[in-house]
């Protein structure tokens, strides 16, 4: 005997959110993102080897680390108290 197919239904699924911008400046790949817990700035680490301290609310750059010899893979930001981690 012949199986009955079964339909399945897929729901329609819309994201919650919506693109604000893209940010260009690195060189390579990102890697990793790290948000600030006050939401005030967030960092981004790349195969460029550098982590970028960008502005939450308007995008900009503010400050670019370097010394890393490879490529930043993780970041983490503390919340209590005034560290990131690579």
């Amino acid at each position: 005997g012949k199986r009955p197919t079964r339909q399945v239904v897929q729901p329609e699924w819309h994201a919650p959110w919506k693109l604000m911008r893209v940010i260009s400046g690195h060189l390579g790949w990102v890697r990793s993102i790290a948000v600030d817990s006050t939401n005030e700035w967030f960092a981004t680490g790349s195969n460029d080897r550098t982590i970028k301290i960008w502005d939450l609310a308007s995008g900009t750059l503010k400050l670019t680390l370097t010394g890393h010899i490879s490529s930043i893979r993780a970041l983490c930001v503390s919340d209590r108290h005034p560290y990131l981690f690579s």
